[in-house]
């Protein structure tokens, strides 16, 4: 997928993957980049705290977050009422962006850091019927 904006570099944000399925167990992979831009708060901080900071344009200077995802899991259907649900994930995130307020002082908004989250998911679901 490509993402288009009119204040920031245009980018490509791709998903690949891969579900092995047979009537009890699905097995899957999946990899994809992601892309957040900055939103309008730039801008409406700038006119909002622009008497009191030094704040000006500095929200033009950033760039967007970019994100990298990848996950395998699988679905377990023992019987027609239940589903359990297991995936690993790692989440990469870069150019991260934060505003930095400091009434007085140099107030700012960076592109800044990077981080990575790895997780693990499980769920289980039982239908359940009342008379």
């Amino acid at each position: 997928m490509d993402y288009f904006n009119n204040q920031y570099a245009s980018q490509t944000a791709p998903f690949v993957g891969l579900s092995l399925v047979s009537q009890n167990v699905t097995f899957f992979a999946n990899a994809s980049k992601g892309v957040n831009y900055p939103g309008r708060e730039g801008p409406a901080l700038a006119a909002a705290l622009g008497s009191m900071t030094n704040f000006g344009s500095s929200w033009k200077n950033i760039t967007a977050e970019k994100m990298d995802h990848v996950e395998i899991g699988s679905k377990f259907t023992p019987d027609q009422k239940t589903e359990i649900d297991l995936s690993l994930f790692q989440d990469q995130i870069s150019n991260r962006y934060v505003y930095q307020l400091n009434f007085g002082g140099n107030t700012a908004v960076q592109s800044l850091g990077s981080y990575t989250i790895r997780g693990i998911e499980l769920s289980n679901c039982r239908e359940i019927h009342q008379a």
